[in-house]
């Protein structure tokens, strides 16, 4: 089983930058536009994130920025994008996506072939509008497709048939 928020929370609470650096990504920053609003250098705001994965011990960024959202210590962005109507297939994604951090384990959970996975990913972002999967784990919170604290969620069902 695949841990959730609750077993990943940070055992060590995340720094007020760390959080402002979650919520910028998941807002659909880059990097480079973080270390610019906080007046560091990207390779600070890097570090930032490695102190992030190494609190909720995981090595995806999207992870990493799922469970922030998740446990409520960073708030999802706001946004004045429509919420997509998501497939089952591409809510399992979304999911996979939030929840792993290795390309075989997300096209795994995804139920996709990991020669495919690029390409799925790639057409959710833009069915999203988000600009990369960062920012599309901040707005799948802020659109409520992944759970949260509040107890938020849509999940896909475990028995839909997988996609090709």
């Amino acid at each position: 089983m695949t841990p959730t928020y609750r077993s990943a929370a940070p055992t060590t609470p995340l720094t007020p930058t760390e959080i402002r650096v979650i919520e910028q990504l998941a807002a659909g920053a880059t990097i480079e536009e973080v270390a610019q609003a906080l007046n560091a250098l990207p390779a600070t705001v890097s570090r930032h994130m490695s102190q992030v994965g190494w609190k909720v011990r995981t090595a995806s960024r999207p992870a990493r920025i799922h469970i922030a959202l998740a446990t409520g210590e960073a708030k999802p962005p706001t946004t004045s994008l429509p919420r997509p109507e998501f497939s089952p297939d591409e809510q399992r994604l979304l999911l996979a996506l939030a929840q792993h951090a290795v390309r075989t384990d997300i096209a795994r959970a995804a139920h996709v072939h990991p020669s495919s996975l690029r390409t799925r990913v790639t057409a959710l972002l833009r069915r999203a509008g988000a600009s990369n999967t960062a920012h599309l784990i901040g707005l799948a919170h802020a659109w409520g497709f992944l759970e949260s604290k509040t107890g938020t969620t849509t999940h896909t069902p475990e028995d839909s048939p997988p996609a090709g």
